[in-house]
């Protein structure tokens, strides 16, 4: 499996010189995807996807998308829960069960939780939304005006209010060393510049373009806080900008999945919340920047625990002072907090789902929805049928360049709904020609694809393959190309 980047840069002159028969668009079988409140022609990029993810916010999150299906009603609404434990996930299904929901088998966080979810949206606009957030009027749709209007916009977010009336802050300073120590030492409140600032995710819109022009969504290492701030660092090195759309507004609650709006007082929570801090700065600002934090919180959490042990009224401080210490030691040697990390906590994103429902649907799997596949082949006979039945069961776009068949392989390839792609019979047929062949219509076809299996006629994708393969050049953008074991059906012959 290779790249989709490689490979259109290795085979560009190949491919324009490459001469394929137009065909018809592959009629491939619908993924079970959620939410088709519009037909596929309606699909524009005015029309959002909308992640929701929940975490024992039943309530909450009833109200948020009962809001949003008033308010956006051809939007795709995707909802991952945690692993609830208040039925959030059993009231979704049964008030929304046309909307897609993503069941976990544990809690992995927001930021993976959200990461998951993008595996199924299907539009140009991504919309990621709290729930703990409710819209009453159009304000997504006017942030989303603002979004498609400037090509250097990768993200923008509407203003907040919370509960009580109060509007709350969408432009956070980015952080540097030196307000970190006026904070610290003086309290000196740290102020957004008006040009470098990040916005939160807390109801954040980008561009699906955007997103993986920054490297993708967020850092799966990250549980919780700092994944947005990351997110927009990497935004602006890729050449985006952020905006904050001033004329819509959406009701923001706040903290309600940790527990309140001080949540970072759990221990818990504040372990994530420090190591998230560290693990900015060591990326996005000087590294001599992340040692002189390093070094001031280490004496911070000397400092915090040894005010406790001399006044009674400062006890609450030694565990914040513990908490602190043990993150900053952990961090030395590259261990994340051991909070919320259990020991399938690297289980890999299809064997957390444990139900995907929609319509009355239920499925253990997500759609491959960046992975396509390019077949070759000649007088294959039976062997073609079962190798495309193989790639079929994953649901992937597939295109089957022939060279020259006279045994009704191409008629066999489109009655499975696979586009087909003659070679021409004036030049020679070889094996990289057909692939480049192929490799052209696919991405003629399917722009947004990642990844593409090469694989021959005679040959069958066996188990989940196209799945690990996926997620092992997923997990490190150095890998170029990954492959599996072969065995033969009839080694004796």
């Amino acid at each position: 499996m290779r790249t989709m980047e490689q490979l259109k840069d290795e085979n560009k002159p190949r491919f324009e010189a490459a001469n394929s028969q137009p065909v018809p668009q592959m009629a491939c079988p619908a993924l079970p995807t959620i939410a088709d409140h519009a037909d596929e022609s309606c699909l524009t990029t005015d029309l959002p996807s909308i992640i929701v993810v929940n975490f024992n916010t039943r309530e909450l999150t009833l109200a948020s998308l009962r809001s949003l299906q008033l308010h956006e009603p051809h939007a795709q609404l995707i909802v991952v829960d945690n692993a609830s434990t208040d039925g959030s996930a059993d009231a979704v299904a049964e008030e929304f069960p046309d909307i897609c929901l993503l069941r976990l088998s544990q809690n992995i966080g927001f930021g993976r939780a959200n990461m998951v979810g993008l595996q199924v949206a299907k539009r140009d606009v991504i919309v990621l939304f709290n729930s703990d957030a409710e819209v009453s009027d159009d304000a997504l749709s006017r942030c989303i005006r603002r979004l498609t209007s400037d090509p250097k916009l990768g993200a923008v977010t509407p203003r907040l209010r919370g509960a009580d009336g109060a509007e709350q802050n969408t432009k956070h300073a980015v952080p540097v060393f030196a307000d970190t120590l006026r904070r610290a030492l003086w309290g000196r409140p740290m102020v957004a510049d008006a040009r470098d600032y990040w916005i939160p995710g807390t109801c954040m819109l980008l561009k699906r373009s955007a997103i993986e022009d920054a490297g993708g969504l967020f850092d799966h290492q990250l549980f919780m806080y700092w994944e947005d701030a990351d997110l927009c660092a990497r935004l602006k090195k890729a050449g985006y900008s952020l905006a904050v759309v001033e004329d819509a507004e959406i009701l923001h609650h706040g903290g309600a999945s940790g527990g309140g709006p001080n949540c970072t007082a759990k221990a818990g929570l504040h372990e994530w919340y420090t190591y998230g801090r560290h693990v900015w700065f060591s990326r996005h600002r000087p590294a001599m920047e992340a040692i002189l934090l390093w070094i001031l919180e280490f004496v911070d959490a000397f400092r915090c625990m040894g005010r406790a042990l001399v006044r009674a009224d400062r006890r609450q401080e030694f565990n914040y002072g513990r908490v602190l210490l043990k993150t900053l030691v952990r961090r030395l040697y590259g261990a994340a907090p051991t909070f919320a990390i259990s020991d399938t906590h690297a289980r890999r994103d299809s064997e957390l789902i444990v139900g995907h429902a929609g319509k009355n649907r239920f499925i253990s799997r997500v759609p491959l929805l960046d992975v396509g596949a390019v077949v070759i082949g000649r007088n294959e006979g039976n062997r073609l049928r079962r190798c495309l039945l193989s790639l079929l069961q994953s649901e992937v776009p597939i295109v089957y360049v022939d060279s020259g068949s006279t045994d009704g392989s191409r008629d066999l390839a489109r009655y499975l709904g696979v586009t087909v792609v003659d070679l021409d019979l004036k030049s020679a047929f070889t094996a990289a020609r057909a692939r480049n062949a192929g490799m052209q219509e696919l991405m003629r076809s399917h722009p947004r694809l990642k990844f593409i299996q090469f694989v021959d006629g005679d040959c069958e994708v066996c188990g989940d393959w196209l799945r690990s393969a996926r997620e092992m050049l997923m997990e490190d953008p150095s890998r170029a190309i990954v492959c599996g074991s072969l065995s033969e059906r009839q080694p004796e012959k």
